[in-house]
């Protein structure tokens, strides 16, 4: 059911927030020019870092530590391998690898809001705002109190926080990863879990209290699903991967709560980075840029030089389109000060926003453009060089044309004065 109010915002309320929307504007219309601008510069580096990269990686064996290898920055791929047990205290879960992850999930009524707009004639405006209300998994608790209607209360059966556990000690062949590389590692698995029989009693006897019902371990719960494990408690279940906190998971209320593990075991990677007596650093190139890369799997260097170009390229067109944007909709706030004037109109001043709204994204993309070209020939100091060199050399050339041309114009008139003189 959906719940719907209106209200009426008065005409100088709407040009009193246009006004200070201008501010706003500028200060996005400066913070899209800033991001273009240094996003430019920031690429040029990030490429000349990789180009040097690509020449100076060299492939090595860390099967056996070498002094010959200390300071070299090192394409390797190895099993990286750790006796460390990764323990979850709170729900007893452990295994040994190299990280272990839990993610929270709660159920809860969610408040969706969609909001109508009606200009009036005089300036004012009717906002309709209708409320709709929906059950889904959400990460965090959401407090229902300041829900527009009635009925959609939000309880929780048991309260946790996400969570990820690192291994301290990584092998890579006869040397240690550092914590940052160790961190890089990527690859979730699905974790299958055991999880203690004093711990699901706890559990189970926590969401009982949660909902204010009374129960003695351990209780019959009906369910149709086979692999759910410790299915003799009524309000803790394990499927797998994930520990479900309530009456059913195939039939989820308000309240109930899904805790997923995940874990990275040992597996082959393969990394570059610069070599220590017995670890890795970070490659410092010598435009102060630093660069490592790890991927699973055994990859030739040529492949994760590639990998790391595509992932320069997609965030350096990010940043473009995302300041490209920040540009234009600070130009159409500064504009909107003049729509909103002409709100005594309605008509009026939908015309003018709409020719606003296009002027607003020409003036901002050739803006941002402007700026991207500058910028990134002031990254390239050499290209001004080159572009004022062939300035002065077309410039030449048109300069001797024009003097040749010249030339033959006066020496033509000067025979035909002289046939003249003859006749």
């Amino acid at each position: 059911m959906a719940v719907t109010k209106t209200r009426t915002v008065g005409y100088g309320s709407r040009v009193k927030d246009s006004c200070m929307g201008v501010f706003v504007g500028i200060g996005l219309f400066l913070v899209g020019t800033y991001v273009i601008g240094c996003n430019e510069f920031d690429a040029k580096k990030t490429s000349d870092m990789l180009e040097e990269v690509a020449e100076k990686v060299e492939h090595i064996d860390v099967a056996k530590r070498s002094s010959d290898n200390v300071g070299l920055l090192a394409h390797a791929s190895a099993d990286a391998v750790t006796t460390d047990s990764l323990v979850d205290p709170d729900f007893g879960v452990g295994f040994v690898g190299i990280k272990l992850e839990r993610t929270v999930e709660y159920y809860q009524w969610q408040e969706n809001t969609h909001e109508e707009r009606k200009d009036k004639l005089g300036g004012g405006e009717e906002i309709i705002t209708t409320y709709t209300y929906e059950k889904k998994w959400v990460s965090q608790p959401i407090n229902s109190s300041g829900f527009e209607e009635a009925g959609h209360t939000n309880t929780v059966n048991y309260t946790t926080d996400n969570k990820t556990e690192w291994a301290k000690n990584v092998a890579f062949g006869d040397y240690k990863l550092p914590e940052f590389l160790i961190q890089s590692i990527s690859g979730n698995e699905d974790m299958r879990l055991n999880i203690p029989e004093a711990n699901m009693k706890e559990l189970n006897r926590a969401v009982a209290n949660a909902k204010g019902v009374s129960v003695t371990t351990p209780v019959t719960a009906s369910t149709s699903d086979s692999t759910v494990q410790n299915d003799n408690y009524a309000y803790a279940h394990v499927n797998k991967n994930e520990l479900y906190l309530g009456r059913n998971a195939n039939a989820p209320e308000i309240g109930d709560v899904k805790i997923t593990f995940s874990c990275i075991p040992c597996k082959t990677i393969s990394v570059i980075a610069t070599v220590t007596e017995d670890s890795f650093k970070k490659y410092k190139a010598s435009n102060k840029k630093t660069f490592s890369k790890v991927m699973s799997g055994k990859v030739d260097q040529e492949e994760m030089l590639d990998a790391a170009e595509s992932e320069s390229t997609m965030w350096k067109w990010l940043m473009r389109v995302g300041g490209t944007l920040a540009v234009c909709v600070g130009i159409m706030m500064m504009f909107n000060l003049l729509v909103t004037i002409a709100k005594v109109v309605p008509f009026i001043s939908k015309i003018i926003e709409f020719g606003t709204t296009l002027i607003s994204f020409i003036i901002g993309i050739i803006w941002s453009l402007l700026v991207m070209v500058i910028c990134w020939i002031a990254a390239r100091p050499w290209i001004i060089v080159v572009v004022i060199g062939v300035i002065a050399a077309v410039g030449f050339f048109l300069y001797k044309n024009a003097q040749t041309k010249k030339l033959k114009e006066e020496l033509a008139a000067a025979k035909t004065s002289t046939e003249e003189n003859k006749e």
